[in-house]
């Protein structure tokens, strides 16, 4: 079974794209939201196409060919006319899209999208935890959301909701659906914040552990060099230089030496050998 059933009617291709804040800087909330502006020429034939018992969502469609699968974004929302020969759209959706400004991307209409019933959504911060009635108020704002995909962004009361995982009502995961005359049900994954918070104090736990093996074995070196310098105090027979065939202490700078005083010294070696097993 899909993920979601689509069909396009009307599908406009090569149309230079641009975000919200570029357009119209002066209204920011639009481009945090789901708002679209699309050419009037492309409008009529989209509205001919619409059922007024369902929002109307629009795919937008890289133009990119650096990749085999080309990014898509949907947006549900406000739509406006605009007499520019451009697509207005928010900017989360344009780095979703991963594109740059005034890039080219398609259009099309998308009807018959699967109805979400299960939604789990991630914030930024945690402080939505102590909002009254926190259930009802989220389940309040998503439903004016018509159309969702995961991944998306939403922001309520100032705060950032990303959505990590949706499912329609028979539990099948979905990557994008309708959010439009649903029951919802919603769920919370960590806050990002808890989590950065979780990762430090992982960190920083593995930092001491890895400051306590290293001091045992900084501790563990000094107790076996203690032992030696102990040991040899007690044994001072084994102090003293060690002396080569050559007749030289280890510490000294090896010489050449003839052969008439290699043979000499192995004439004494002998006779020492010869005395000794008297």
């Amino acid at each position: 079974m899909l993920n979601y059933i689509k069909y396009h009617k009307m599908k406009f291709k090569n149309i230079p794209v641009t975000s919200w804040d570029l357009y119209d800087p002066d209204n920011p909330e639009k481009n945090i939201g789901h708002s679209i502006k699309i050419p009037n020429k492309y409008m009529d034939r989209f509205l001919n196409e619409c059922n007024d018992d369902e929002p109307i969502c629009i795919e937008i469609i890289s133009n990119n060919d650096s990749s085999t699968a080309k990014s898509h974004c949907i947006i549900s929302g406000n739509i406006e006319v605009g007499e520019d020969e451009v697509v207005v759209i928010p900017f989360w959706s344009l780095c979703k899209l991963g594109i740059n400004p005034f890039e080219h991307v398609s259009i099309e209409n998308v009807k018959n999208v699967r109805k979400a019933g299960y939604i789990k959504i991630r914030a930024d911060v945690s402080d939505y935890v102590y909002w009254d009635s926190l259930k009802e108020i989220l389940e309040t704002e998503f439903s004016k959301i018509r159309y969702i995909s995961v991944g998306d962004p939403v922001h309520i009361f100032g705060i950032e909701f990303y959505i990590v995982e949706l499912r329609d009502p028979e539990g099948i995961r979905m990557l994008d659906g309708s959010l439009y005359n649903i029951d919802l049900e919603i769920d919370f994954d960590t806050p990002v914040d808890i989590l950065e918070q979780e990762r430090r104090e992982k960190e920083e736990l593995i930092r001491l552990e890895e400051e306590k093996i290293r001091q045992l074995e900084e501790t563990e070196k000094n107790r076996k060099k203690m032992e030696e310098e102990e040991y040899l105090r007690k044994n001072p027979s084994f102090r003293g230089n060690a002396y080569t065939i050559s007749g030289r202490t280890g510490n000294q700078p090896a010489r050449e030496i003839t052969r008439e005083e290699r043979a000499k010294m192995f004439q004494l070696l002998f006779e020492q050998q010869k005395n000794n097993q008297k």
